[in-house]
């Protein structure tokens, strides 16, 4: 499919879920990256659909902020060590936070993204995968399907 039907095929679903700004989305969503920029830049997307957004940029506070709120979404860094393309601290911290927070739903991102770290990343439990930088949009109708399924699942009766 070519990137303009891909994005064509975005804006269509961002369409469908866009939230008015007085109707601000119920959702929480923690935003982990090291990079102070991405921070700012996803906050100033987000802001305008989400009624929550936490941002830090040092991944060892994941620990602390689970344990004393419960997002609903965390959109988490891949690398964040000088150098770093692999994507297994961010893969490490997946994991952390999904034994903190299970019902949490994380979607991971990096600038050194490929078919391999992608697939590793949905093998570890990841809600979805986003390419740095990203298409604003795009970025907005993910948080919008991963946090409609985190509040589905809170939702549903326990079998």
């Amino acid at each position: 499919m070519s990137q303009a039907r891909q994005c064509a095929i975005v804006k269509q679903i961002m369409s469908h879920y866009e939230t008015p700004a007085t109707q601000l989305a119920p959702c929480d969503i923690l935003i982990v990256d090291d990079d102070s920029e991405v921070l700012l830049a996803a906050e100033l997307v987000l802001k305008a659909y989400f009624q929550k957004i936490v941002t830090v940029s040092d991944p060892t506070q994941i620990e602390t902020l689970l344990s004393q709120h419960a997002f609903d979404v965390i959109l988490l860094d891949m690398n964040f060590s000088v150098g770093a393309t692999s994507g297994r601290e961010g893969i490490d911290w997946l994991k952390i936070a999904r034994a903190i927070a299970p019902d949490t739903k994380i979607i991971l991102m990096t600038a050194y993204g490929g078919i391999d770290s992608a697939a590793d990343a949905v093998r570890e439990g990841a809600a979805a995968y986003l390419l740095k930088p990203w298409d604003n949009a795009h970025l907005v109708a993910t948080l919008s399907l991963v946090s409609r399924l985190a509040r589905a699942g809170r939702a549903a009766p326990a079998r």
